[in-house]
């Protein structure tokens, strides 16, 4: 009983080993840097920075912390923007690995579309569209 258990261990082990090489492949920075798109990573990071340039502007400050509101510059760096573009390519290369499916043009205005009926803060959203354009 116990080397079958064992048995199982390892072959649970050896199928993990193989699912991380498989997502070490295919979510690596290589994968990212080899992938296609009409707009570059340096398009993609201006356009995350917009993008939090707006949800900085409407961050309410606690009145309780004394000290002015930081500019957005002193609060992220490029590096973590690039990093957040990076994260985002690599959800991207992962859906279109498990499903087989690119996230293509129309879908994704279809959820702007879904969102700008939705939304709550109509405003911030235009805001948002505007600084990505």
């Amino acid at each position: 009983m116990k080397i079958l258990n064992i048995v199982k261990l390892i072959l649970i082990l050896f199928i993990v080993a193989i699912l991380i090489n498989i997502c070490n492949i295919v979510f690596s920075k290589e994968a990212i840097k080899e992938r296609k798109s009409l707009i570059t990573i340096e398009d993609r990071v201006a356009c995350q920075f917009a993008i939090e340039k707006v949800y900085w502007r409407h961050r309410i400050w606690p009145k309780e912390n004394k000290r002015p509101k930081p500019s957005l510059n002193s609060v992220i760096s490029n590096e973590l923007l690039r990093e957040k573009v990076e994260d985002i390519i690599r959800m991207d290369n992962a859906i279109k690995f498990y499903t087989g499916k690119t996230i293509s043009g129309k879908l994704i205005q279809n959820e702007i579309n879904r969102i700008a009926k939705n939304t709550k803060q109509p405003q911030i959203l235009k805001e948002i569209l505007a600084g990505v354009k």
